[in-house]
């Protein structure tokens, strides 16, 4: 978890399997995006604590251990009712329990998703 560079937009990712959230990274890095990654919920607050000045996005698996993507969600938007977030998952049972016209930073990218979406939905929340 290493934020290097203050003039890139600095995207958070989480995501309990380290391949997707290294994946991620190397794709978001290959478009000019630089990358956080959070393996956990805990993981992720630190990190947004530690970079909030420079998160642009918050990439959010809702699948995870130790600390729910959706109990992160709701940690997050503590912390900043604003910064984008989009839930990645591929199971609807918690998505069900978000309201998404009460949150217009809050989207969603279903997994698995292609190269071409995930830069999307980055492109369509931060423009750089």
């Amino acid at each position: 978890m290493a934020a290097n560079n203050d003039s890139l937009p600095l995207v958070l990712v989480v995501d309990d399997e380290v391949a997707i959230r290294e994946a991620v990274r190397d794709i978001l890095e290959l478009a000019g995006v630089e990358a956080v990654l959070a393996a956990n919920g805990h993981e992720a607050l630190e990190a947004f604590n530690r970079f909030a000045h420079r998160v642009r996005l918050v990439i959010l698996d809702l699948r995870m251990p130790v600390m729910s993507g959706l109990d992160t969600y709701h940690h997050l938007r503590k912390l900043n009712a604003t910064v984008p977030i989009v839930l990645s998952s591929g199971y609807d049972e918690k998505i069900a329990e978000l309201d998404f016209a009460h949150d217009p930073q809050l989207s969603m990218l279903r997994k698995p998703y292609a190269l071409d979406d995930l830069l999307d939905t980055v492109r369509s929340v931060i423009a750089y």
